[in-house]
């Protein structure tokens, strides 16, 4: 087995640490908060007046402004903190999600869980590997200052971010129509 670098340390510490939190959150938040904001989002995709595309149109532009956000403020040192925060507090919005749906909904929140959270995780997967190139990205910049070839590392970031902003778009489409006709059973 390949042996773990600080980096790759330093970010599953982070997750952990993310998901922890999340997972603590909601008991520290009035339940009546949680439920009706729960209630208000699994009954706005069960309502049939509700338009997937209108759901699709909101995820995707969630997800693009998300995954280019990381990017920008990667590419620029001062914002580099903003990167870590868009990490972490996706991460703690899973564990967030997790702990109020099996809160509210106990057994039947079992049910909801994987098609509220599948989506969310797969994202946050593309949100790692974003993480990941931007702590790499920055490590250069700040070591090596113009040591490296800024071409070459903007072409395969540039790669990097096409390539994680398409996985958005079709993680965008999966959680909209699953969580639409999911909820439109119940």
């Amino acid at each position: 087995m390949k042996k773990l670098n600080r980096r790759q340390i330093l970010i599953v510490v982070l997750t952990i640490i993310s998901l922890i939190i999340g997972f603590l959150y909601p008991s520290l938040v009035n339940k009546s908060i949680i439920s009706a904001k729960l209630t208000n989002y699994i009954e706005a995709l069960s309502n049939t007046k509700f338009a997937v595309n209108s759901l699709i149109k909101t995820n995707i532009l969630n997800n693009l402004i998300e995954n280019t956000a990381l990017y920008l403020f990667t590419y620029t040192l001062v914002f580099f903190p903003i990167t870590i925060l868009i990490f972490l507090l996706k991460s703690f919005t899973i564990g967030a999600s997790i702990t109020s749906i099996l809160y509210i909904y106990k057994l039947k929140g079992l049910l909801y869980l994987p098609v509220i959270i599948i989506p969310s995780i797969l994202s946050f997967i593309v949100i790692l590997v974003s993480f990941y190139y931007a702590l790499s990205y920055f490590i250069l910049k700040v070591k090596y200052k113009r040591k490296f070839s800024k071409k070459r590392l903007i072409k395969s970031y540039l790669k990097v971010l096409l390539i994680t902003s398409t996985l958005q778009i079709l993680i965008s489409f999966i959680d909209s129509y699953l969580s639409f006709y999911f909820f439109k059973l119940f």
